[in-house]
């Protein structure tokens, strides 16, 4: 005998009946405001019209008439107050919707064949957002090995998330598991036979990420706390024979499968249909994951990469001495793959900027970093992509022909970089020696089976 994992109760006690509304109008209603934003793109590129033109009215009214908030240009991004406003949004008209679905449908007595294409739902949307996360992880699109800038950061000047980015980004091998875990758990929900596992597998792995992005301060803990609870709703229909399996020492029967459509025919399209979509969209992310990683970390390069030590510093002709007071003299210079640089100078205070290396007129433009919500040692990104780069040196010019700076360079021996030209009202001519970035023990420790002691530096 076999028992389905949904009773088919003739009816549902009240309680579950309303929980079960106000659930599925929640999940449903915060789903379609965020599907296109967060994981999708191929086969949901039409949606997001959609999202923008009903969220971006509800949010803004919302936020200005009801909280009464003064600023309501809402640029949409990760945990803003927009998203905020929106779940917020989302759980009060769940609530109306549950007291409206209440009266007119009090007569009901269960909802499960509902409830069966609910979790349908649920587990093709967080099978592929789980795919979707653990290939960025795999295929190193989502965290990359410390850059430059990083490198040289202490570790008091970095922001909790940055931190994170460098230990997940440290070591390759911990972040694929990572990646795994999460892949596997969203591949086994596509099949309703190891659905549970799948579940409980995510459980897992996205308790440790919520905790993570609430520990860490990053800026996605709507979208993981949500995960974990589409997650948790797959797995409570199978609470009580898991707690017969693991707790209570009971037996437990099997589970049948009634099929979700009576026609066989329409089954089978149906399935293939979607099972379609699902590959192609799972394709899709893996494809941009490692055309991704490659443009990162193999594709053009600055010509003038790399740590560099100022040797000698000469401002307007006068050779300045290396004085920590000093707020005008250069330390340091790092310039990223990218073309991202900072200058640190001799009081510690850095300043960063986009540059583009011209290797035919031997100059290095340099434009002010004009985002100061970001940092050339923080931002990763932008260490690693050259096209945002450029971009941005582009439109500052364009914008302000004055905006850019331009040093003459040349390239004595490999190690080491001379830079002369107009700096603002001043001419400088700087003699830099490149560090060697393979040095840091962050980069070069690497993994050793055998350690007569932990080796703590």
């Amino acid at each position: 005998m076999s028992n389905p994992p949904f009773p088919n109760r003739s009816e549902w006690p009240l309680g579950q009946r309303i929980a079960f509304r106000l659930l599925f109008a929640y999940i449903v209603l915060y789903l379609a405001g965020n599907i296109t934003q967060q994981i999708y793109g191929p086969l949901v590129a039409p949606w997001e019209g959609m999202e923008d033109a009903v969220w971006g009215r509800i949010v803004p009214f919302v936020a200005k008439h009801v909280l009464r908030l003064s600023d309501t240009n809402f640029a949409p991004d990760a945990d803003d107050i927009y998203h905020w406003i929106q779940v917020l949004c989302c759980a009060a008209l769940a609530v109306a919707v549950t007291v409206v679905w209440s009266v007119a449908d009090r007569r009901r007595p269960n909802y499960a064949k509902l409830h069966q294409w609910f979790r349908v739902g649920i587990r093709y949307v967080l099978a592929v957002g789980m795919f979707t996360y653990g290939s960025i992880k795999i295929f190193g699109d989502q965290f990359v090995p410390p850059h430059l800038g990083k490198l040289i950061e202490t570790y008091g000047d970095s922001s909790p998330i940055s931190l994170l980015w460098t230990y997940m980004g440290a070591s390759p091998a911990y972040t694929a598991f990572a990646g795994g875990a999460e892949m596997l758990g969203g591949l086994l929900l596509l099949s309703r036979r190891t659905t549970t596992l799948g579940a409980l597998i995510l459980i897992a792995a996205l308790s440790n990420v919520v905790m993570i992005d609430l520990s860490y301060d990053v800026s996605v803990k709507l979208w993981s706390m949500h995960l974990l609870l589409l997650a948790s709703v797959l797995v409570l229909p199978d609470l009580g024979r898991l707690a017969n399996m693991l707790v209570l020492n009971r037996p437990v029967e099997r589970v049948a499968y009634p099929p979700l459509i009576a026609r066989p025919l329409l089954a089978r399209f149906t399935y293939g249909a979607a099972m379609a979509g699902v590959v192609f969209t799972m394709f899709a992310r893996v494809t941009d994951s490692i055309k991704g990683h490659r443009a990162m970390m193999f594709g053009p390069r600055n010509a003038l990469y790399g740590i560099y030590n100022v040797e000698s510093f000469a401002r307007n002709g006068t050779m300045l001495p290396p004085l920590l007071t000093d707020s005008t003299r250069w330390r340091q210079l790092v310039i990223e793959r990218s073309g991202m640089a900072s200058v640190r100078l001799m009081n510690d205070v850095i300043r960063d900027f986009a540059t583009r290396a011209d290797t035919a007129r031997r100059t290095l433009v340099l434009v002010a970093n004009p985002d100061t919500s970001f940092t050339t040692a923080g931002w990763w990104p932008m260490a690693f992509k050259t096209g945002p780069v450029e971009d941005t040196v582009d439109e500052a010019v364009k914008a302000d022909s004055t905006a850019r700076q331009s040093l003459r360079y040349s390239r004595p021996t490999g190690d080491r970089l001379t830079l002369g030209g107009s700096w603002g009202k001043d001419s400088i001519d700087v003699q830099l020696r490149r560090v060697d970035e393979s040095r840091f023990m962050l980069v070069s420790r690497g993994f050793h089976w055998i350690q007569p002691r932990a080796f703590f530096r």
